[in-house]
């Protein structure tokens, strides 16, 4: 047997069976960024939970496009309508020994009848923390989409 190989057993035998078929909670919530010229920074209600998330941004108003969450098996995926052009998919690949798991996410955009992938990112995320994905135009701002993974 070679050394790949036995490598391949040993991981295989030593893994968690809990920890592949234990399933997976993926969060999202969108939210339109916009420039109003306010003198502070204002959150539609119902953001209070993502809210930190966004402070960093060079924004003056949230307001809360959608938002959801669905547990899923490692290898399966789940799919959020955003509005009447966006959609997010994500599908987590892997976990960690430390919690960590990475997740593909990818936001497409229909447009005309035809959909096309607008952003494609796999990232490592730590359970309770939140991660943006933004940059994408809506209306008069911009989509930003705030992920996490469950704990």
């Amino acid at each position: 047997m070679s050394l790949m190989g036995l490598t391949v057993l040993i991981a295989a035998l030593t893994a968690d069976p809990n920890q592949a078929s234990a399933p997976v909670t993926l969060s999202y919530t969108a939210v339109q960024a916009t420039n109003e010229g306010h003198g502070e920074r204002r959150f539609e209600r119902g953001l209070e939970k993502v809210q930190k998330a966004l402070e960093g941004l060079d924004f003056d108003t949230f307001t809360r496009v959608a938002s959801g969450s669905e547990s899923v098996d490692i290898g399966d995926e789940a799919r959020f309508p955003i509005d009447d052009h966006y959609a997010l998919t994500m599908s987590p690949i892997s976990k960690s020994e430390d919690g960590r798991v990475r997740v593909r996410s990818r936001i497409t955009v229909t447009r005309d009848g035809k959909s096309r992938d607008a952003l494609d990112t796999t990232q490592a995320m730590v359970p309770g923390k939140l991660m943006n994905l933004g940059g994408l135009p809506m209306g008069k701002g911009e989509l930003v989409v705030v992920l996490s993974v469950g704990k």
